[in-house]
């Protein structure tokens, strides 16, 4: 069983997949990574691998989900963290001017400007150009700064987020109904609803 997902090494595309294989109890799964969607797709069009993953933030989802829909679909989808995320500086650096910013993390930022982005594929791309000086900040996985002391401020600390993820395959699971893996009863016996929580109690 061949999984692809966009790599290099260490990316929560990789993480992600690796625990989706895991779950279906194959302990070793072959994971073939890339480094852009349209090779990872085109390599599952070509039957090189068997199934494609993608994270629901990445900005090329229209795109892989419509270019060969005749052919690929949606097969599965499942949520899972991403690894554990910060924002880094450069300690040498007083004024951060630049940073390197995969564009599905831009929501991180919340209000942190910096004058000039340069846009990168992965957060191990913005680790790269953050370790080799050429930018003074990057949104990176965490070991980046603990395997660094003293090299960086923690600019901010964002952690594991809870998101979902995309499975592309070539036989199709949807039959007309919607699947999910939520037991039938599961808004029944969950919390107080939002209309609920918003109803204002009656005063005497």
């Amino acid at each position: 069983m061949r999984f692809a997902t966009l790599g290099p090494h260490g990316t929560c595309h990789e993480n992600a997949t690796l625990n989706y294989a895991r779950h279906f109890g194959i302990e070793d799964p072959e994971i073939v990574l890339f480094g852009d969607f349209s090779t990872g797709l085109e390599l599952l069009h070509d039957h090189e691998v068997d199934y494609l993953v993608q994270n629901s933030a990445h900005l090329e989802v229209h795109l892989i989900t419509e270019r060969y829909f005749k052919e690929i679909s949606v097969v599965d989808s499942f949520i899972y963290p991403t690894r554990e995320m910060v924002l880094l500086e450069r300690m040498d650096v007083e004024h951060p001017q630049t940073m390197a910013l995969m564009p599905a993390c831009e929501g991180y930022l919340d209000g942190i400007v910096y004058p000039e982005t340069r846009i990168v594929p992965t957060k191990p791309a913005a680790a790269m150009l953050l370790h080799a000086g050429e930018v003074d900040a990057a949104i990176v996985h965490i070991e980046n700064y603990t395997n660094h002391p003293g090299q960086y401020r923690l600019r901010k600390y964002i952690g594991s987020v809870v998101t979902a993820w995309i499975v592309y395959g070539w036989e199709r699971t949807f039959s007309g109904k919607v699947l999910s893996t939520l037991p039938g009863d599961y808004f029944r016996n969950t919390h107080t609803s939002a209309a609920d929580r918003q109803a204002v109690p009656a005063t005497a």
